[in-house]
């Protein structure tokens, strides 16, 4: 069941890379948009009742025990879909975002 959970999330999330990359112009107010929306409710209901799930964003260094043991690519994929969901937040530049996209992109290809 674990791994059928992580590949559910991989893909939820994959799917969110790829909309997010076919845009074409950002800016900061893309952490407000439906896909982000739509993305978090899917993952409430692939991740429910999952006992092992990424703690990476409550924690102050380095990657949680879950994506130790995960996949590199759903280690990006989480990582991309923290830093868009909160790109207002931290108040993202549309370049900034632009090179983290173009960055991610070339994480994923390399894999």
């Amino acid at each position: 069941m674990k791994k059928t959970v992580k590949l559910d999330e991989q893909n939820i999330l994959r799917e969110f890379f790829e909309s997010i990359s076919a845009i074409g112009q950002y800016d900061n107010t893309i952490s407000d948009s439906k896909i982000i929306k739509d993305t978090k409710n899917q993952l409430k209901i692939a991740l429910r009742d999952v006992l092992e799930k990424c703690s990476c964003a409550r924690r102050t260094y380095g990657i949680c025990e879950v994506c130790q043991g995960s996949d590199r690519e759903l280690v990006d994929l989480r990582n991309f879909f923290r830093m868009v969901s909160n790109a207002k937040k931290y108040n993202m530049t549309n370049a900034k975002i632009q090179a983290f996209i173009e960055n991610t992109k070339n994480n994923l290809a390399s894999r």
